[in-house]
């Protein structure tokens, strides 16, 4: 009977699981190579299993090369301790790579019936943490705010009016500026500049543009122009914090 080409495919970031660290950061790198010797050792075992008293942990030991047998079995503990492996009627083994290989044999079982055709080589996946779940899929069309790259972006499923789009580029502006209007105060702002402009959006729109142009944190009342010259501003709102 030809014996299957036994290889293991694991995660990148197997190594860099939390009860993986724990062990490194006790053993440094020769705790987690032990640890993949030794998952290759169970993975040649009929049920996945091995035995776990003393005597044939020591015998583990000198399957895998390691000549410090009260090393090892420190280490095995630790293991136990993490959860790594477990112990079962005198056996322990790897949980998640029982159930990675219960997956297997189901396909492998599959493809011996006429299902999806069986690979040349047997590939299993090893891992050391659970695999987080993925969430599913919204296919409803929500409205969102969020920040990327330290400006704020407004998702929606309607065109915004060209004042809302002043008061966005006011927000932006501001963010910019890192000092950003908090939503407590957009209403505050918004009083204050409908009585600015008397209610009117195209004044409203300039007298936005207009602090941008200028650089300035607040909103402050139209600029008119008078015979060439200019009059005073009137600030109305200094800061939104």
């Amino acid at each position: 009977m030809k014996k299957d080409a036994y290889w293991f495919k694991h995660d990148s970031t197997a190594g860099r699981g939390l009860r993986m660290r724990k062990m490194a950061h006790i053993y440094g790198h020769w705790g987690k190579g032990i640890y993949w010797d030794v998952i290759e050792i169970l993975r040649d075992q009929s049920n996945y299993c091995f035995d776990s008293d003393d005597s044939s942990l020591q015998m583990l030991a000198d399957l895998i090369g390691c000549k410090d047998e009260v090393k090892f079995l420190s280490w095995f503990r630790d293991c136990i301790r993490f959860e790594l492996f477990l112990i079962q009627d005198n056996k322990f083994f790897s949980e998640v790579m029982c159930e990675n290989m219960e997956v297997w044999e189901t396909k492998k079982g599959n493809g011996g019936k006429g299902g999806r055709p069986k690979k040349t080589e047997t590939i299993t996946e090893t891992i050391t943490e659970p695999k987080p779940k993925r969430k599913p899929n919204r296919n409803h069309k929500i409205i969102e705010d969020k920040i990327t790259e330290d400006k704020i972006i407004i998702k929606e499923d309607f065109l915004l009016t060209p004042l809302e789009t002043a008061l966005n580029n006011f927000y932006n502006f501001r963010v910019e500026l890192k000092k950003p209007i908090l939503d407590s105060s957009k209403e505050a702002l918004r009083d204050k500049l409908i009585k600015l402009s008397n209610n009117d959006n195209e004044v409203a729109i300039e007298i936005l543009n207009q602090s941008i142009a200028n650089g300035w944190q607040g909103i402050f009342e139209l600029k008119q122009q008078t015979n060439g010259t200019t009059n005073n501003t009137k600030q109305i709102s200094k800061y939104h914090n």
